[in-house]
């Protein structure tokens, strides 16, 4: 009996659409994983990037804030070419306050500029950034305390018996060596500065964050 030749045809035909069927799914399900893995990538690169970006903008304003701070440390604050003289009927505490405010100006500058920097970080770094950044607002309240203290010692309004509590010896040392980057002692010695030492530790610490956010 001779085989029916349709029925070959429609065998083979049937059987070869079966197996296109599952090549062309196997296809789809290969393309389709590679694309999520292209898309994941491609989300890797973007966070990445945005990342580096913030890190980089964080640190250039972790640059600023230093300098800030250091600024109105300066031993030569008073002395500065940026500083304009009293005028001829301004007193003392009038002056100095002027030049205070002037300086402080620029680190609420520069916090101001923070502020929806390191709300973005929370995105990214929780609060590891934030945590990092403690410390130096710690120090800089107590730069503004010893600021405001100072200021009142030499205001002629205050009363003497503040003043007098304000400039005990061991008070306006303790405040000078916030106030002055450097300060020295009667022997021309420089003293102690824990302010600096903190300070330059816990910059040190911001930084070293950034960075690795950069590499």
């Amino acid at each position: 009996m001779s085989p029916n030749w349709t029925d070959v045809v429609l065998a083979i035909t049937t059987g070869l659409l079966a197996f296109m069927t599952c090549v062309l799914a196997v296809a789809t399900c290969v393309l389709a994983y590679f694309a999520w893995k292209g898309l994941d990538t491609w989300k890797q690169q973007i966070k990445g990037q945005d990342e580096y970006s913030l890190a980089k903008r964080i640190l250039r304003l972790c640059f600023q804030y230093r300098d800030a701070i250091a600024a109105i440390r300066h031993p030569r604050i008073f002395n500065s070419p940026l500083a304009d003289p009293p005028s001829k009927n301004e007193r003392p505490f009038d002056w100095r306050y002027k030049i205070y405010k002037e300086w402080l100006q620029n680190i609420r500058s520069v916090r101001s500029e923070f502020y929806p920097e390191l709300l973005q970080s929370e995105i990214f770094w929780d609060q590891d950034l934030n945590s990092l950044m403690e410390p130096l607002y710690d120090l800089e309240d107590k730069l503004w305390l010893a600021i405001n203290d100072e200021l009142t010692a030499i205001n002629p309004d205050t009363d003497q018996g503040i003043k007098d509590e304000l400039n005990e010896q061991k008070t306006k040392e303790q405040r000078k060596k916030i106030l002055r980057a450097s300060c020295r002692a009667k022997n021309g010695t420089l003293r102690e500065n824990l302010f600096n030492d903190k300070f330059e530790e816990a910059m040190k610490s911001v930084a070293d964050f950034l960075k690795t956010k950069m590499q």
